[in-house]
């Protein structure tokens, strides 16, 4: 597989247009795209400590350390 990172803009009433590299395979890909959307950015944290402090206060995941640790490694046995 390979990965290629391009920039682009989209326009009000416009087709997206990319122009991938010149080496860049023929057939079918995967396009994602990536806003820059300052809404969606979370704010830093000042500290570790202020980190630490909303982290304590996230509900957990009703998950057990196994149930993780079995899909973590039904993950790895996917990849090629």
């Amino acid at each position: 597989m390979r990965a290629d990172r391009l920039k682009g803009r989209i326009e009000p009433n416009k087709p997206l247009i990319l122009h991938p590299p010149s080496d860049a395979p023929p057939g079918d890909v995967d396009v994602i795209l990536l806003y820059a959307s300052e809404a969606n950015t979370p704010a830093p944290y000042a500290s570790l400590s202020e980190f630490h402090t909303w982290l304590r206060q996230q509900p957990p995941s009703g998950r057990a350390r196994a149930d993780i640790d079995r899909e973590l490694a039904a993950e790895r046995d996917a990849w090629e």
